[in-house]
């Protein structure tokens, strides 16, 4: 999954609606994640709503390709991820997706495997076996020590890492989630994998209020660079 972006490209060319996106994509460094937040109408149906992140993410890789979005050929992976299709290639250019109720976002990369993932924070409490099948038994523990509303933001914390990091593999839900865990402090969270570390590295994402994620890459280090994304 590879394409190019050219530097300094202008994020102004037309989206699957025709408008421009209002903002610059501006220069996308090696060691760096370019994240955008998209505003999604929660009025709209949850269809009308995955369309919009989709014109977001085709204005997006048709501005750091420097072509018109329409050109943009987006092929599904053997489990489902968008990948760019090969005509794009030598290009570097990596990417990830996540949308819920009312926000979409978009992880941008360069020669790197990214997943991410975003959850709106006003939902159901988990249930023991929703915990039960998605956490380790000391991730139970930690979420049960927890009420309410901070049980499903302390849910959510685990959650969303390991969703973006099921992304970056390409694999999504044939990963079982219980087969990765989360260590480390609440702002500063690492994965633990059988077999012992490898080069991934987290970061927590609030891109939002009421919205919680996570961002997860492979390679050398980087930093994460926050944008918002509005389509005109």
């Amino acid at each position: 999954m590879s394409v190019c972006a050219p530097i300094d490209a202008r994020a102004s060319v037309a989206h699957d609606g025709g408008a421009p996106i209002d903002s610059r994509v501006g220069k996308l460094g090696a060691r760096e994640l370019h994240v955008w937040t998209l505003a999604l109408h929660v009025a709209t149906s949850a269809r009308e709503q995955r369309s919009a992140a989709r014109a977001g993410l085709r204005a997006l890789l048709g501005s750091y390709l420097g072509i018109d979005p329409l050109a943009v050929e987006i092929l599904q992976g053997a489990f489902g991820r968008p990948e760019l299709a090969p005509a794009h290639d030598p290009h570097d250019l990596c990417f990830s997706l996540s949308h819920t109720a009312g926000l979409a976002v978009f992880a941008i990369g360069r020669r790197r495997s990214i997943g991410i993932d975003v959850e709106a924070v006003d939902r159901r409490t988990p249930s023991p076996g929703v915990l039960e099948r998605a956490l380790r038994p000391r991730e139970v523990e930690r979420v049960l020590r927890t009420d309410g509303h901070e049980r499903t933001v302390a849910f959510l914390h685990y959650w969303t890492i390991k969703e973006a990091y099921a992304k970056a593999l390409g694999v999504g839900l044939a990963l079982d989630l219980r087969e990765v865990g989360v260590d480390g402090p609440t702002d500063r969270p690492r994965l633990d994998l059988p077999g012992g570390p490898e080069e991934w590295r987290v970061r927590r994402l609030r891109p939002r209020t009421g919205f919680v994620g996570a961002v997860v890459a492979d390679g050398e280090p980087w930093r994460m660079r926050l944008r918002e994304l509005r389509l005109s």
